[in-house]
């Protein structure tokens, strides 16, 4: 069984594959690379994955926390180098 530590680990690694950039990498749950939908807790809920290099400031993601994506709650996992946001309907 995998660790919440070792599905960390393997989208830090994933990450290392993407081309670094500052801009938001933003998927369809479904099509989000696997390494990242690997940290989804939420049980076949998920409805979008967003990537967000940390050197932008989340606070400043309107769409992220207004609701305007149709999601009921927004999980948010730290790796290293970004921030995953991962939005779920239920």
């Amino acid at each position: 069984m995998r660790t919440l530590r070792d599905t960390l680990l393997a989208a830090a690694a994933a990450l290392v594959h993407m081309p670094q950039s500052d801009h938001i990498k933003v998927w369809p749950f479904k099509d989000a690379p696997l390494a990242l939908q690997g940290l989804s807790q939420a049980g076949g809920d998920e409805d979008w994955l967003a990537l967000v290099p940390s050197s932008i400031d989340q606070l400043h993601i309107p769409w992220l926390w207004g609701g305007r994506f149709g999601r009921c709650s927004v999980d948010e996992y730290s790796i290293a180098g970004a921030t995953v946001y991962i939005g779920t309907h239920a």
